[in-house]
């Protein structure tokens, strides 16, 4: 992947939930390597699907060429997550 080296990044993450958008934050510019969000939370719904995609990416005006790049994702089961949040 290519990532421009000579400006700072404004990433944005987003959640998939059984591969459908449940939430997305906005740009955090100038974030880099060290982004912030303090959007608004979103709602899950557990009957939706059990898995969940956490994805960080960079717009496509910071990388000449390319559309949107994703930086990195991971994976969380929704069973866990609730469970979590009844601890």
């Amino acid at each position: 992947r290519f990532f421009t080296i000579w400006a700072s990044q404004s990433p944005w993450a987003e959640v998939l939930q059984e591969g459908h958008c449940v939430g997305r934050t906005r740009p955090h510019q100038g974030g880099d390597k060290n982004p912030r969000w303090d959007d608004p939370p979103f709602v899950l719904d557990p009957s939706r699907g059990q898995q969940l995609v956490f994805r960080v990416l960079i717009p496509s005006s910071s990388v000449m060429g390319h559309k949107d790049v994703l930086c990195g994702e991971g994976t969380l089961a929704v069973p866990e997550l609730m469970r979590q949040q009844q601890e």
